[in-house]
């Protein structure tokens, strides 16, 4: 929250990622919101019943956009973007940053006790479009830290999730990476690889237009 004269104001940047996404456009688009969504099991009872008009439609050649998955599909975007919003972050607890990046843009997840902080997404430009994958999913980190630098630094722990094995690793290929590294350095976090098929939450939102 921003700390205003009159009062609390929310920090809209904390759900902007989710509630800007847009409908999957392919089977592949859909799975990746399921797997996403999938990320918080526990989180909201209703979680199968309100992903089933979305489900039903992973096995088909191509999507069938019904009035019921609008519905589902703007329902769990509201309850994953309520949960951020109104949680604060706690700094005397660890912070979980799950990050990953395609093609096109970055994103990321901040969890705390299982649940969301925040979320992060930004496309890329022309120049990273051309970066190498692990420039790609370091830089996705970088940004996350840095947007949201405010809410991290000094944390006791920052732990950091990625499907890029080499970015685990001290190694400095070039000097764009060598300036990123010594940019975390400042917050030092540690580093934890994880399978690509596991990082659903951080694939969905790097992923989806």
């Amino acid at each position: 929250y921003w700390l205003t004269p009159t009062g609390l104001k929310p920090w809209r940047k904390k759900i902007d990622s989710i509630l800007a996404l847009e409908r999957p456009k392919t089977v592949t688009d859909l799975r990746s919101f399921i797997g996403g969504v999938t990320f918080y099991r526990d989180m909201f009872r209703r979680r199968s019943h309100l992903l089933s008009p979305l489900t039903a439609q992973v096995g088909k050649k191509s999507i069938e956009w019904t009035p019921e998955c609008e519905a589902s599909f703007t329902e769990i975007k509201a309850l994953l973007a309520k949960d951020a919003f109104l949680r604060y972050p706690d700094h005397n607890k660890d912070f979980h940053i799950y990050c990953d990046a395609s093609d096109l843009q970055l994103g990321a997840a901040i969890i705390q006790d299982g649940a969301p902080v925040a979320y992060y997404s930004r496309k890329l430009n022309d120049a990273q479009k051309n970066y190498t994958v692990g420039e790609k999913e370091l830089l996705s980190i970088v940004e996350t830290l840095k947007e949201y630098r405010t809410m991290l630094y000094g944390a006791p722990n920052i732990h950091i999730y990625t499907d890029h094995r080499n970015n685990t690793f001290n190694k400095l290929h070039t000097q764009r990476v060598m300036r990123w590294r010594l940019y975390l350095e400042d917050f030092g976090p540690t580093f934890h690889y994880i399978k690509g098929e596991h990082n659903t939450l951080a694939d969905m939102i790097s992923r989806l237009p």
